[in-house]
């Protein structure tokens, strides 16, 4: 699958990411999509900063 729902840390709303092609929604897409799994982690790289970021993919991490 090439998205994945995720976990917005700051407002704590699902969002998804396309992990080809790097798109964001706050929407489900109108595709297939891996749910939120409270074990996974993703290491993202965010070339505006040159840093890598961590997100933990947890659903009631924030509950």
């Amino acid at each position: 699958l090439e998205w994945v729902q995720i976990v917005e840390p700051k407002t704590k709303e699902f969002m998804y990411a396309n992990l080809v092609t790097g798109e964001c929604l706050w929407e489900a897409p109108n595709a297939p999509y891996k749910e939120s799994d409270e074990t996974e982690w993703w290491q993202l790289y965010d070339a505006n900063t040159s840093r890598f970021v961590l997100l933990v993919l947890l659903l009631h991490c924030f509950s």
